[in-house]
């Protein structure tokens, strides 16, 4: 099973995820920004397929309360597309996002 925490790639600043595994459920946490600079947070939840292997739908949240600023709610769009991690170890893995894979690595 994957290390539960922050994943991040070295050579991206900017953007990490936060993985929670419990059982053989994963929630992902996702901060970016998006082409215009606004921050943006994705989020994905469901069962692992298997110790390596966790396939589900990416929903974007944008907007929200500020640091100290009155509450805002969010909004959020439905699925933005599907997210597979394939895990090559407790500490690396592959992100296939909508658009694009990357390889990430755990603190």
């Amino acid at each position: 099973m994957p290390q539960k925490g922050w994943w991040w790639a070295s050579a991206e600043s900017g953007r990490g995820y936060f993985l929670e595994v419990q059982g053989s459920t994963l929630f992902l946490a996702s901060y970016m920004y998006d082409s215009s600079g606004q921050a943006v947070w994705y989020i994905s939840l469901g069962s692992m397929t298997s110790t390596s292997l966790y396939s589900g739908t990416l929903t974007e949240f944008r907007g929200g309360q500020t640091l100290g600023g009155a509450y805002n709610a969010p909004t959020s769009s439905s699925s933005v597309g599907s997210i597979t991690i394939q895990f090559s170890s407790q500490t690396a893995g592959t992100l296939t996002l909508p658009n694009r894979s990357e390889e990430h690595t755990s603190e």
